[in-house]
């Protein structure tokens, strides 16, 4: 991945000590590496997709708290800026308005997914920023890249993110 070359665009540091890999078969492998410089590091990472005919496809987010119910999230595909969002926590609901948000998912209860994973405590400013970051993901490929992508976009790799996955997804 180092290789590669690619220079984040948020001006974050890349920590490829930290870097997680994936074999998805035929070959393609899609890693993850650590953004570091950020107050929310678990949504701050570049995805490389290596294909099988070696071409290297990236997408970077960064995400950082404003404060305890604002966040920003920026996420750039190829190094070109796709989503700049500014994310507000309702207080009296605790659901997130974002702002900017463009992706519609189909087959994704998002509503479920955050019920699940707010269980497991993983904080609402990590929810919203995974619907952004995932939500194309969870669209298209009827599940299977949504798994990877929750996982990996979060760095949480347990098994308990595909058992939310599979209960929230219709």
């Amino acid at each position: 991945m180092q290789a590669a070359g690619y220079v984040p665009r948020s001006g974050l540091k890349q920590d490829f000590s930290q870097a997680k890999i994936f074999d998805m078969g035929e070959n393609v492998v899609v890693g993850r590496v650590q953004l570091n410089g950020s107050n929310l590091a678990a949504l701050s990472s570049v995805m490389y997709r290596i294909n099988a005919d070696g071409k290297v496809v990236t997408s970077e987010s960064a995400a950082g708290l404003l404060s305890e119910a604002q966040m920003r999230l920026a996420v750039w595909d190829g190094g070109e800026l796709t989503r700049d969002n500014l994310v507000t926590k309702d207080n009296a609901t605790g659901q997130s308005q974002i702002t900017n948000a463009s992706i519609q998912t189909v087959g994704m209860d998002w509503g479920k997914l955050n019920s699940c994973l707010n269980s497991l405590g993983i904080n609402w400013a990590i929810l919203a920023g995974l619907g952004i970051i995932c939500g194309a993901a969870c669209a298209v490929t009827a599940g299977a890249g949504c798994l990877i992508c929750l996982s990996g976009a979060s760095g949480f790799w347990g098994g308990s993110i595909g058992v939310c996955v599979q209960q929230a997804w219709s």
